[in-house]
């Protein structure tokens, strides 16, 4: 089974959301995403036929309640990140959209402090 794995590379930074929740941490990627080739090689219960990539990440920050984003034709406002794109699992954020992000996650922190 062919894998398009997202091109992630050491040190760039992950968004980690969650669908009906919002995002819920910020990561820095270890190494690139890889595919296990052996049982062996992955963590987790259900073996390959349950996941499809391995990805190695440092948590940087987990947020104490989930960072709301609104959607606006499919999209987070104000960016060109798709709903679509995060049912997948792993997408690229362009420069743009990922200082966008960072203003988002800034503005919630100094609504709730």
């Amino acid at each position: 089974m062919k894998v398009n794995l997202p091109d992630v590379k050491k040190e760039d930074i992950l968004f980690i959301y969650r669908a009906s929740k919002g995002l819920i941490a910020i990561a820095r990627a270890k190494d690139k995403i890889s595919i296990p080739r052996t049982r062996e090689e992955t963590p987790w219960a259900g073996g390959m036929y349950r996941y499809g990539a391995l990805v190695p990440f440092r948590l940087e920050r987990e947020f104490e309640e989930a960072i709301p984003v609104k959607f606006e034709n499919m999209r987070i406002s104000g960016t060109q990140i798709s709903a679509t794109s995060l049912r997948r699992g792993f997408s690229r954020v362009e420069p743009a959209d990922s200082k966008r992000l960072f203003d988002l996650i800034a503005k919630f922190n100094q609504q709730t402090s």
